[in-house]
């Protein structure tokens, strides 16, 4: 049953995002042409680092439906190489990092914080069940005001994370 957050939370949601391609910024925008708007054939299924990666064992739950797409879809865009996870792998260098917050989200901005520091301006964080509850909310807010970071994109069901040395601190509430 969804709680009473979750709904009021999925309406601030979808009353303030605006389509990606409607962003300012180069980057989001070139992004949200080439990966949110463009229909593409890629499945998980023909994306190699989902599947042949020692580190894929586990990602199943975060790879399924139109988010699990999305995820090859940004994968392939940035030409990912390795992916880590949490809670399933421990903390080391990726290109990408999937964060599910949902069950333990103090633990999982832990996990966030270590990560950053492995971090470089090429690397991709996406966390996982951002509206989960009041404490996933506040644990995503505390990613999105970190000093680290610097490009957010909130689309609901998962946050995008960036740290981009040439883009200004912004976030971006986005409609997929």
């Amino acid at each position: 049953m969804l709680s009473l957050f979750y709904i009021k939370k999925h309406f601030s949601h979808f009353r303030h995002s605006r389509k990606g391609k409607h962003a300012h910024s180069p980057f989001v925008y070139q992004l949200s042409m080439a990966v949110f708007e463009k229909k593409s054939p890629l499945s998980t299924a023909k994306h190699p680092i989902l599947l042949n990666s020692p580190l894929s064992e586990g990602l199943e739950e975060v790879f399924n439906g139109k988010y699990g797409l999305l995820t090859a879809k940004i994968a392939a865009y940035f030409n990912v190489k390795t992916v880590v996870s949490f809670p399933s792998d421990p903390i080391q260098p990726a290109d990408m990092t999937l964060i599910n917050i949902a069950t333990q989200p103090q633990v999982a901005y832990d996990y966030f914080e270590e990560t950053v520091k492995y971090s470089d301006n090429d690397s991709v964080i996406i966390i996982k069940e951002l509206y989960h509850s009041p404490a996933s909310a506040l644990v995503w807010g505390k990613i999105k005001s970190h000093p680290k970071t610097t490009v957010t994109l909130d689309l609901f069901h998962i946050g995008i994370v960036f740290f981009r040395r040439e883009s200004s601190k912004e976030n971006f509430i986005v409609k997929y």
